[in-house]
């Protein structure tokens, strides 16, 4: 499980060991304009604010012990890789799995001074919420709370999702009852 920590700054670790995984974006799509904004800045000599991060403690789920998992900063990440950054500046603001890095980032983009998030991009952490191993423990209030967004979201993507499955399950037995059609 996740292990609390002091949130602690480093003034830069090799990017290498910075993972950016899909699972912990919560962004619809990146920015390129932003991204590209970023590289004007490093370009300029400005340093951007560190990324936060998980420090990876059991191996797994694309990370290895003693890597780091971007959990907010996934833009100023792609800059810094596009610049040619061999470091990057991180805060780590937890230790554990990247199970835990996954929910962590639920919240990511939230805070006004950053990157507005779009309607999409709330609506992909609520749909990555439910796919989280510990979904089924978390009320649909909880799941609002880690994603910082209204309830009413929270139920309406879960609405989408079930008809979602239902459509899926129709179209199986169309396939399945089509192919034994053929078989005959």
């Amino acid at each position: 499980g996740r292990k609390q920590v002091t949130v602690r700054q480093s003034s830069g670790v090799a990017i290498g060991l910075v993972r950016m995984l899909d699972r912990c974006q919560t962004r619809a799509e990146a920015s390129q304009e932003h991204i590209a904004d970023l590289v004007e800045v490093l370009d300029a000599g400005l340093a951007l604010p560190p990324i936060d991060v998980v420090e990876i403690t059991t191996s797994g789920g694309g990370a290895s012990v003693g890597e780091w998992v971007v959990v907010d900063g996934f833009h100023r990440h792609s800059a810094h890789i596009r610049f040619g950054a061999k470091r990057i500046a991180i805060r780590v603001v937890a230790k554990g799995t990247v199970d835990d890095a996954a929910k962590l980032a639920l919240k990511a983009n939230a805070d006004p001074r950053g990157l507005r998030r779009s309607n999409d991009d709330k609506r992909k952490a609520v749909t990555m919420a439910f796919a989280h191993p510990d979904a089924a423990k978390w009320t649909h209030q909880q799941i609002a709370d880690l994603c910082v967004v209204g309830a009413d979201l929270v139920r309406k993507q879960l609405r989408l999702a079930h008809s979602y499955q239902c459509a899926l399950v129709a179209i199986e037995r169309n396939i399945k009852a089509t192919a034994e059609e053929f078989k005959q």
